[in-house]
């Protein structure tokens, strides 16, 4: 009888394009990828991968083989959706991803209240501002406030992205304060690094009309949370959503600037792959979203603008 463990070990293979990385993925030492897909192999009585030092390849009978078992691997993960649902209480692995300090600042304490209320749930957080492969890396959601990159992914607005520009008192005393946008180019910014980037826009409405400025600094990252360090340090100004930064602004940590210039079409969404049934415990979490946050976020209470 075949084991579709086996047949999924295979596929994370070819996709990760190593043993090494799909081991890291699975959890799986090397020795016992290597095990699983010889065991494999001599089930089949052909060889499916090509290994070399840095990479395997998949042979003619591996692409076959990919093939298939993609298609046994969808149904199989279909009927123990569909089963799932019948089931009062959700339960098992959920895989989610969000921005570092959006994550850390307002999804961390939200998980700890569900996991109160659906204790069966094990949740898995992948806090990057990278984006990230949904279906391919096998995850149930993502909240994001980045354009939708993939068609095949549903999108549903959560909340009201407010962002701002901010900095600390020590560095408006030892600065000055920026009046206008364009005062921005002479401060030191502090700038969020996205792959590929080689300029950094900041976005601002101004005279009733959409704008963006060329902003540069002296030091950037692709880490929200190395911003938010270098910027409540006095070292620079960052522009920044108000979901993470409340408690600094209200605290006094950080002042804030140039509000009534901040554009208002940004959001944070909740993105998940197109599957029908959708997983019971993914559609509680994503209610449990939208409930626990709700139109008004708290975070965005009594801010002075």
């Amino acid at each position: 009888m075949t084991d579709h463990s086996d047949m999924a070990v295979f596929n994370k293979i070819v996709e990760c394009g190593s043993m090494t990385r799909a081991g890291r993925e699975l959890r799986m030492t090397p020795g016992a990828i290597t095990k699983r897909i010889n065991k494999l192999e001599q089930r089949l009585g052909v060889r499916l991968l090509n290994r070399t030092t840095r990479k395997v390849v998949p042979t003619q009978a591996g692409h076959e083989y990919y093939d298939k078992a993609s298609s046994i691997l969808r149904d199989i993960n279909w009927l123990e959706t569909s089963l799932s649902t019948l089931s009062e209480n959700p339960r098992g692995l959920l895989k989610v991803t969000a921005p570092s300090l959006f994550g850390r600042k307002q999804l961390c304490p939200l998980i700890v209240n569900f996991r109160k209320k659906y204790g069966d749930v094990h949740i898995h957080l992948r806090l990057t501002d990278l984006d990230v492969d949904l279906v391919r890396d096998g995850f149930d959601l993502a909240v994001r406030n980045l354009p939708l990159s993939d068609t095949n992914l549903v999108m549903r607005k959560l909340v009201d992205d407010r962002q701002v520009v901010c900095g600390t008192p020590e560095y408006f005393a030892r600065r000055g304060r920026p009046q206008t946008p364009a005062d921005l180019l002479h401060h030191d910014c502090l700038l969020l690094r996205f792959p590929g980037s080689k300029q950094y826009r900041w976005h601002f409405v101004e005279d009733g009309r959409n704008t963006s400025l060329l902003v540069k600094g002296p030091i950037d990252s692709d880490s929200s949370e190395a911003l938010y360090d270098w910027m409540m340090s006095g070292a620079g100004l960052s522009l920044r959503s108000t979901a993470e930064v409340a408690d600094d602004l209200r605290a006094g940590r950080l002042e804030a600037v140039l509000t009534d210039t901040m554009r208002t079409d940004r959001a944070y969404n909740v993105l998940y792959p197109r599957r029908e049934p959708s997983p019971q415990k993914v559609k509680i979490f994503i209610d449990f979203l939208f409930e626990s946050i709700g139109r008004h976020p708290s975070w965005d209470a009594d801010l002075g603008f």
